[in-house]
């Protein structure tokens, strides 16, 4: 097993050790002074040397306790996000854009497995394509899915939207265009971001039936080079307190939060994940 700083195996092998002494050393107060006896016989040095190291051994494992914690409050707000549906077969699969790709491949292997007849990509620049990306989200993931094998005919393309309401109403409008009109929808996004796609396309279309889906990856799984874990971190801490006021705004139908899930999101806050937060 390679270990980790969100390892809790790896905590305790640094908290306790393999000895007595080990063990002692995350109470370096109490420590230091039981190692007062013996300071008759030990230079100076290096018993101010023990001290120090001690003292940064605490620290360094009360550092590591903190973010494990931090880990796993945003693990409660992961899965939280997870609307867990069973997917069914549809009239159209709906990708919503933004900065992970792998939500493309999600939506072009679920048209390639049958499970719909139409794909539909969503998606101008929005907040974090902008400054990334000069191709718009939709274009880029039709490539996507043409390179996997999905005929052209069977694409439909909305590059102008920028957030998730945009996403909905302009697919709307694109589809009243061809006239088009789908009863059953599978909605693909990131994974934290289903239940509020979920709920503002209720706000918007509440008489379709809506499967909401994502790349199939777990917490640990998910974070990458491009995508870490920090980030995510701030968006889902961000995306869980529109799911809270959108409603008020007209933007979404409400989602009961949990208490457990609320305090979560204040341990994040409190800890400097308020990047995403609205102003």
């Amino acid at each position: 097993m390679r270990y980790s700083p969100y390892t809790a195996n790896w905590y305790e092998r640094l908290l306790h050790g393999s000895s007595q002494f080990a063990r002692a050393t995350s109470y370096p107060f109490v420590l230091k002074h039981a190692l007062k006896r013996y300071a008759s016989s030990l230079p100076t040095k290096i018993f101010n040397t023990l001290c120090v190291f001690l003292h940064f051994r605490h620290f360094l494992v009360l550092c590591l306790y903190s973010r494990m914690n931090i880990f796993d409050c945003a693990k409660t707000l992961w899965q939280y996000h997870l609307m867990n549906h069973s997917l069914e077969k549809s009239d159209c699969i709906l990708v919503l854009g933004s900065h992970d790709t792998r939500v493309a491949v999600r939506g072009a292997a679920l048209y390639l497995q049958g499970w719909a007849p139409l794909l539909i990509f969503s998606g101008g620049l929005g907040n974090f394509t902008q400054g990334m990306w000069k191709e718009k989200e939709a274009d880029l993931f039709a490539k996507i899915a043409m390179d996997m094998g999905v005929p052209r005919e069977a694409i439909l393309i909305e590059n102008e939207s920028t957030n998730t309401g945009e996403n909905i109403l302009f697919t709307q409008r694109l589809l009243q265009l061809q006239q088009l009109d789908p009863q059953s929808f599978i909605v693909v996004q990131k994974p934290y971001m289903e239940r509020r796609s979920y709920a503002t396309f209720k706000k918007h279309w509440p008489h379709k039936k809506l499967i909401v889906t994502s790349p199939q990856l777990s917490f640990e799984e998910y974070p990458t080079p491009d995508i870490p874990l920090d980030r995510v971190i701030n968006i889902m801490v961000g995306d869980l307190q529109r799911i809270k006021y959108y409603p008020e705004k007209g933007f979404q139908i409400p989602q009961e939060i949990p208490d457990e899930v609320w305090k979560a999101f204040e341990t994040l806050v409190a800890a400097g994940y308020d990047k995403h937060l609205i102003k």
